[in-house]
């Protein structure tokens, strides 16, 4: 059998390169560390809801005004205390997730190269059969032939990895979104309960906690809190009506 006329390293090697061209070209970037932290910061800097000075124009009415606020934000400052504590435990949540987004693009990147290289090598061998049977032929239109079609192969294997990938992330953000804005209409639902419940309002209690349990049914503590004051209610209702 005649030696082929083409040297299979120098074609390996060249399909490599593509390979990694394409990959620093058609994955998405990654943003640095600095760019993450200074997304981050607006969310720190504004999630503690307490941190406002109030002040009015009004030469007269402006101290009353100011006082009245400091005394509202006074008796709401225990719901306010939890939103904050709520807003730090969502803002280091999507930290860790962007974290682990980051660390799984890098980690996709080092095995997309692998497998690429891997169908490289399979695919060269392949070819290299086939050269063999028509070594008489012209060799170099057949290897031009062949590394056009291997790019072509490769590029549209790491084009599909890369866009289930792409599919992948967008689902698991979504995901999240919904699942932290039901966590916080339903926090926010329970924190109002409470505060209704501390003015003996246990109408307007069930009914905010009946709205929280909508935004999370699987919190079973949350059900045991609209039991207890759907009978705290049915209480309140005896009571009035014995004492008419």
């Amino acid at each position: 059998m005649e030696k082929l006329n083409f040297n299979e390293e120098q074609l390996k090697t060249r399909i490599h390169d593509r390979i990694l061209f394409k990959l620093n070209n058609c994955l998405p970037h990654q943003a640095t560390t600095n760019q993450n932290d200074a997304a981050f910061k607006p969310l720190i800097d504004n999630h503690n809801i307490l941190d406002i000075e109030f002040f009015s124009h009004r030469k007269f009415a402006g101290k009353f005004i100011v006082s009245t606020k400091k005394l509202l934000r006074k008796l709401l400052r225990p719901i306010f205390m939890k939103q904050i504590q709520f807003n730090q435990k969502v803002i280091d949540q999507l930290y860790v997730v962007d974290r682990q987004v980051v660390d799984n693009d890098a980690s996709n990147k080092e095995l997309f190269k692998s497998i690429s290289v891997e169908i490289t090598n399979d695919i060269i061998d392949e070819c290299k059969m086939a050269l063999q049977e028509v070594a008489r032929s012209n060799v170099e239109s057949i290897r031009n032939f062949y590394e056009d079609e291997l790019q072509t192969k490769i590029s549209e294997q790491i084009s599909e990895q890369i866009r289930v990938r792409e599919d992948q992330i967008n689902e698991q953000i979504s995901t999240l979104k919904i699942q932290l804005n039901r966590d916080i209409k339903s926090n926010l639902y329970r924190d109002l309960a409470v505060f209704e419940g501390n003015h003996n309002n246990e109408l307007n209690r069930y009914h905010l906690l009946l709205m929280a349990l909508r935004e999370n049914p699987e919190n079973l503590d949350l059900e045991t809190e609209v039991i207890s004051a759907f009978e705290s209610m049915n209480k309140s209702g005896l009571k009035t009506n014995d004492s008419i």
